[in-house]
């Protein structure tokens, strides 16, 4: 979790269709996703244990779940982002009672930064790397954890 002082950094990489990986960079907590598995390596242990990925649906990157939950949707205004000139675009979905900002490249529409704001919940996301030689594969040293 994030501690005492509320934020926790956390770096993903994403591999389409099926595959993530992320460390907490404070805790050191890590984490592997894929497809319907799920591998987690403590801070501090050698061996990573092995569930199912949570949730009803296995792990799927891209994941398109804002095109089915927005509203309001409004172009706040344009702002070149790491170089990239984006269009900066709001929206909410509320059924999870979640707000959006999303930086957007006007001329490749892709999703370079991202801030979601929801209660007791504030996260902002930068994507980079694009189709980048990215390898995420399954640990060799796991034990089955039965959930």
């Amino acid at each position: 979790g994030p501690g005492a002082n509320g934020y926790e950094i956390t770096e993903f990489d994403y591999v389409a269709p099926n595959r993530v990986s992320y460390v907490q960079k404070r805790s050191g907590h890590r984490v592997i996703g894929i497809h319907d598995t799920r591998y987690d390596l403590a801070p501090g242990e050698t061996v990573w244990e092995k569930t199912p990925w949570p949730g009803t649906q296995p792990f799927t990157w891209p994941d398109f779940r804002w095109s089915e939950q927005v509203v309001d949707a409004t172009i706040l205004g344009s702002e070149v982002f790491n170089g990239v000139d984006c269009w900066i675009v709001s929206f909410r979905a509320p059924v999870y009672d979640v707000y959006y900002e999303l930086w957007i490249g006007k001329q490749d529409y892709r999703v370079y930064k991202e801030h979601m704001i929801a209660p007791g919940h504030y996260m902002t996301s930068i994507y980079s790397n694009f189709n980048g030689p990215i390898e995420i594969e399954a640990p060799e040293n796991v034990v089955e954890v039965t959930p």
